[in-house]
């Protein structure tokens, strides 16, 4: 998540077409716009000519990601109290940081939610924010274990990656859907190289992919984090139980209070309430901590290592 403008160039004019275009490139972000075409009832020429357009407006941004423990890497969030006055200039400093994925905040302003990936050395975030007036509270949670979307597999511990997979997995960072032949072209080999190295690293479980979406374009959706009581014995059935859902954008096993911690977006605040209720019935789930997130000044969006 490295979207660190404070915001969209001018008023939104996103109609319903865009928005359901939105909420399924959030669940399929690499599928073919053909396949996204059909699914919305719309021309190829329709999805095609919406999603570049989205795109420029920075709106959406499609990226490669890698999960926690992959190449030395690690993953924190924190999560912030503050004054609701403080809170743009707190999440704008946060976003300057290289370690910054994103920064989210509560829709009433009161609290930053924000992600670190961290490859070696010092964490510029955790250093920052106890220093910081601004901070009435902190909470820091490590990233123990997170359950990607479809059928990806937790990647092998002694798994190394060599300069070819870190130049495919930058190429896909900074655009999710870059085509096969500028990777080779930047890479130096054939296409049919990348191809094949791409597909590995998808299925040994080290490449998986997010759709980007401005909280702007969010309003008045059901976007929130959840974080979770979870009796002992269930966490992983809670945290595979809510990856199942195509509501949810991030789920993860994590250090702290809460055990889970989880991104849903639903269509409105209802249907948010409602798959809440019904969800996490009789899962074990103790306390539930919901914080409906806001559109306001972001630096990313979608919550995630």
């Amino acid at each position: 998540m490295t979207a660190r403008r404070s915001g969209p160039p001018g008023p939104l004019n996103l109609d319903l077409t865009d928005r359901r275009l939105l909420l399924e490139l959030d669940r399929a972000p690499v599928a073919p716009l053909s396949e996204i075409a059909h699914a919305l009832g719309v021309g190829e020429r329709t999805v095609s000519r919406r999603f570049t357009r989205l795109r420029e407006e920075g709106l959406l941004r499609v990226v490669g990601r890698v999960l926690p423990g992959v190449d030395g890497r690690d993953a924190v969030l924190t999560r912030t109290s503050t004054d609701p006055s403080a809170a743009p200039t707190l999440a704008a400093r946060l976003a300057r940081l290289p370690e910054t994925r994103w920064v989210r905040l509560s829709r009433d302003g009161s609290e930053l939610i924000c992600a670190t990936t961290r490859i070696e050395g010092e964490n510029a975030v955790l250093r920052l924010l106890p220093r910081s007036p601004l901070v009435r509270r902190l909470d820091t949670f490590e990233i123990l274990e997170e359950w990607p979307g479809g059928e990806a597999i937790a990647p092998a511990a002694d798994r190394v990656l060599d300069d070819l997979d870190r130049a495919i997995i930058d190429a896909l960072g900074r655009d999710g859907r870059m085509e096969t032949r500028r990777i080779a072209r930047e890479a130096g080999v054939d296409p049919s190289t990348i191809s094949r190295r791409r597909a590995k690293l998808v299925e040994e479980g080290i490449l998986f992919f997010e759709a980007e979406i401005h909280p702007a374009a969010l309003s008045g959706t059901g976007d929130a984090f959840l974080w979770l009581s979870v009796l002992p014995g269930r966490i992983r059935k809670v945290g595979e139980s809510l990856r199942a859902l195509p509501e949810c954008r991030f789920v993860a096993a994590c250090t702290g209070r809460y055990p889970i911690v989880a991104n849903l977006l639903t269509p409105s605040p209802e249907a948010l309430v409602e798959l809440v209720d019904t969800a996490l019935a009789d899962l074990g789930v103790t306390a539930v901590d919901l914080v409906r997130l806001g559109s306001a000044r972001p630096a990313g969006n979608r919550p995630g290592p």
